[in-house]
């Protein structure tokens, strides 16, 4: 049975799902619609790229919240890290006056 994602409730569109419905929208609909699920084993070097993008995230979060990033381990790990957060906190000042919205959801 197919079910219309719009009017479900537990549903929540992702950049991910988004992205998966523009490249290829038969598998959007055999991932979130039927539910069926398979294991994706990247190489070694695609994991740790993928682990690193997601610290970025994390630091650059922190980073706009105002939480210390200096002694983090996760720069430590990675040396290109160091290099991203450097270009970030040089391209991007925290401002007191500026609301920050980092990782802001955005839902329908």
């Amino acid at each position: 049975m197919i079910k219309d994602l719009r009017f479900a409730e537990h549903f929540l569109f992702t950049q991910f799902s988004l992205n998966t419905f523009l490249n290829c929208p038969l598998k959007f609909k055999k991932r979130y619609i039927e539910n069926i699920k398979w294991e994706n084993v990247p190489s070694l070097e695609i994991r740790k790229r993928i682990d690193m993008g997601n610290y970025f995230h994390l630091l650059a979060n922190r980073y706009f919240e105002g939480i210390l990033l200096e002694e983090s381990e996760l720069i430590n790990e990675f040396e290109e890290l160091k290099v991203w957060l450097s270009n970030l906190k040089n391209c991007i000042k925290i401002e007191e006056d500026f609301l920050y919205l980092p990782e802001y959801k955005l839902r329908y």
